[in-house]
Order: C-alpha cells, then structure tokens, then sequence
C-alpha cells in the first residue's frame, strides 16, 4: 500500500486552495462536454497568488478533481478529472455506507492525489457532499481516509453545496460577458441530492437542497433493468412533489443553468 499521497501531497487547505471550491464543485455546462476550462477573477483579499491549487469534490456517485494556475486573471483549470466510485451505494437503503464502496472511493481518492502531486499541487482541500451529511458511519470513512492518505475531509451542509454551485456559473456568465434579465437558476443535480439556487448576479435570493439524486432516486424506483412504464410513472411523481415547493421565478424571464455530471451528460447527447 503506497503511502506517497501522505508524505507528498498534504492535506493543508490554504484559503487560496478553497477558492478552487466552486470549480471543483460545479462543472458549468449548456453545449460544452463535461471537461472544460475556466478562468475565474479571484477577489484580492485571497492575498499572494499561489502558482498551483487542487481540490477535489466527494460526491454520491462521483469523485472529482480540480487542479489549477492561480494567476493575474484568476484560475485557469488544468485537470478536470472525475471517477466514479458510488459512495452512495447502497446507502439509501441501509444508512450506512458500504465497505466496498468506502474502498472504492479511498482507491479513487488515492488516484486523484497522485495525479494533483505529479501536476505539482503543494495542498490539497477536499469536501463531501449528500453521502457524506447523511451516512451513519460517516466518521468511519472520515478516520480511514485521514489514516491511510493523510487527507482531511470536510463535510459541506446542503446550501454551502447550493452556495459553491451559484458562485461557480455566477463566476463563468460573469467571463462570457454575457448580460442577464431577470434572474439565474442553477440546478445541481448529483447523485444523492439536488440543489435549487435562485438569485441575480452573484447575489442568492433562494437556496433549498432536496435529497433527490440520480443515485438515491435510481435504488429507490428502478430495481429492474429495463425499467417498467409504473416505476417510471412514480419516479416523476416523486420528483414533482418534491419540486413543488420550489420559489416561482420573479421577473419576465430567467435563465437556468445545469451543472454536475447528469447536466454535462445531457448536454453532449446528439
């Protein structure tokens, strides 16, 4: 068992390397494939500029990693890499986390600071998401993680989630020049929950977190392959009675973006 991941690449989480956060976090999608790059302003407070920054996002269903130049003009992205390790398995059913499924996403975490040393990234910041929040043996994955790679992870709340997603498509519409009416919708649909933020430039107005994910709603409505037209038929209904409380967009007019692995999915479909 390698421990190079330990003594190479820590787990010292510099406030520089938090603000990779919300590109780690939201991949922003409409036509673009799932790996793209960014360049992001950073506000000055941040201080120095730091040459390298890497960060990665422990989700449901996938493990990402963000690895970028902090420069004049802000981040520029140069890894963008995702594995998918389903956490989450199992989880909606049993409430623990599986111990295949905390070996697979250790092994994927292995792999990603490997890969954030050899691009010469000094630190590392990692946060976990809806697995994470709501698994009982949380600590146990925790206390593994820090064991065997010297990583720390942080546990983020439901609307700091919500709050790094708006923040990363606020950052890109920001970059395009592009002018908005009315206000922005960002839905960040991941494997264990989904986040619904509505606000208008980088300011948020509504923020709500529901626990409905592509990998919780699949263990729950689909146990067959193909999936029969009644399960189908309850998935939906499930999901708008879950959407049903969600705020009404002021204004004449708005615009929605998707982020994550299912928008970016969605978005590279012919």
């Amino acid at each position: 068992m390698s421990t190079n991941s330990q003594q190479e690449c820590p787990a010292v989480a510099r406030g520089e390397d938090r603000a990779l956060l919300p590109h780690a976090h939201g991949c922003y999608a409409r036509k673009a494939p799932p790996f793209i790059l960014h360049v992001y302003p950073l506000p000055k407070s941040l201080g120095p500029p730091m040459p390298r920054l890497s960060a990665i996002d422990i989700g449901t269903n996938t493990v990402l990693l963000c690895v970028a130049d902090l420069g004049p003009e802000g981040l520029r992205s140069l890894i963008d890499h995702p594995i998918i390790s389903r956490l989450g398995e199992g989880l909606e059913g049993s409430g623990d986390l599986r111990p295949e499924a905390i070996e697979r996403t250790i092994e994927a975490l292995r792999h990603h600071l490997d890969a954030a040393r050899e691009a010469g990234a000094p630190g590392v910041v990692a946060v976990g998401t809806a697995a994470l929040r709501e698994a009982r043996n949380t600590g146990l994955f925790i206390e593994e993680v820090k064991r065997r790679l010297g990583l720390e992870v942080e546990v983020i709340s439901g609307e700091e989630e919500a709050r790094l997603a708006f923040e990363a498509v606020a950052r890109a519409l920001e970059e395009t020049h592009e002018r908005l009416e009315g206000d922005l919708i960002v839905l960040d649909v991941g494997g264990g929950s989904t986040e619904f933020i509505q606000g208008a430039g980088r300011c948020t107005r509504s923020v709500r977190s529901l626990p409905v994910g592509s990998v919780r709603l699949t263990e729950r409505f689909f146990p067959d392959d193909p999936v029969k037209p009644p399960q189908l038929k309850a998935l939906i209904s499930h999901v708008r009675e879950a959407f049903a409380a969600l705020p009404t967009p002021s204004g004449s007019g708005f615009r929605m973006v998707g982020v994550a692995g299912t928008s970016t999915t969605l978005a590279a479909m012919k």
